[in-house]
């Protein structure tokens, strides 16, 4: 599985595409809108990239980094081609580039009376698997229940973490540790 990366711009020849992947996979409430993800990337450690194997739209990462850490802030995988290995595969790729530098990314939390708890757990397994941790650390967007925070480092900083942020629109984090 050989994958090509890509830079997304309103230009790029799946954009239709990219964009209702996107809708499709985040909640309205924990999506940016796409002309301030674009604007964002115009900054230099943001990155918005479409993945290929040959000419097969595979999927998209949206990630931050700095001197101490890459944050995750959206991966979402083609719908057609979900449960072949393409997510495993994108976050592989991201643990050895950055093999010197924790990487986090968000989950829904495990709450029982979510209507897609079912999801939940096989989400969060699947980050479990490629080698992310709970961190013990809740976020929260406007608006929206709280999520985790998963990491790659059992010695996650939250300041760290809140340094990402910083700069983007999103005031997400919150003392509250599990």
């Amino acid at each position: 599985m050989n994958l090509i990366e890509k830079k997304i711009t309103k230009r790029t020849q799946d954009y239709k595409e990219i964009v209702a992947l996107m809708k499709r996979s985040f909640p309205k409430e924990e999506l940016m809108p796409m002309w301030l993800i674009r604007a964002m990337t115009m900054k230099k450690k943001h990155k918005f990239s479409a993945y290929y194997e040959n000419d097969l739209f595979v999927g998209i990462l949206y990630t931050i980094e700095n001197d101490d850490m890459l944050f995750v802030f959206y991966i979402a995988v083609n719908d057609i081609i979900q449960s072949k290995g393409y997510g495993s595969k994108l976050l592989q790729m991201l643990i050895e580039k950055y093999k010197n530098k924790p990487i986090a990314l968000f989950v829904e939390t495990l709450d029982p009376s979510a209507d897609n708890y079912n999801q939940r757990v096989k989400r969060f397994a699947f980050y479990e698997k490629n080698g992310f941790f709970n961190t013990g650390v809740k976020a929260g967007f406007k608006n929206s229940p709280f999520i985790d925070i998963l990491a790659t480092d059992k010695d996650f900083s939250l300041e760290l973490c809140k340094k990402m942020v910083k700069f983007t629109p999103l005031k997400i984090f919150t003392e509250t540790k599990k």
